[in-house]
């Protein structure tokens, strides 16, 4: 009871914290490659340049965090619909169509 009340005094009852893993200090620069590709990296391709730098860790691992990393970009980086509204003489509109004539032109 005792570690409930401590868990509840730290401001998350029911979850634990989760474990550094061998990821945890390359993700600034998968964060970075990310970036630099705009979201089109593979993780084979990100595996292989961390492990480079000396990640030791699994290419399931690197996909994980890839996949992750891409979410992010995308979500940071969505289109977003914009309805064109015109204002009364801010903009030229111009019709082709059929319209009355004036001194027969």
């Amino acid at each position: 009871m005792r570690r409930y009340v401590a868990l509840r005094g730290q401001g998350q009852p029911g979850q634990r914290a989760r474990p550094a893993g061998l990821i945890d200090e390359f993700l600034p620069k998968l964060e970075e490659l990310v970036e630099r590709s705009q979201g089109k990296i593979r993780a084979d391709v990100a595996h292989e340049k961390l492990a480079a730098l000396g990640y030791a860790g699994s290419p399931r691992t690197t996909r994980r965090a890839v996949a992750v990393a891409k979410r992010a970009y995308r979500a940071g980086h969505r289109r977003v619909y914009r309805p064109w509204i015109p204002e009364p003489g801010l903009w030229l509109q111009f019709d082709w169509g059929q319209g009355p004539r004036i001194g027969g032109r």
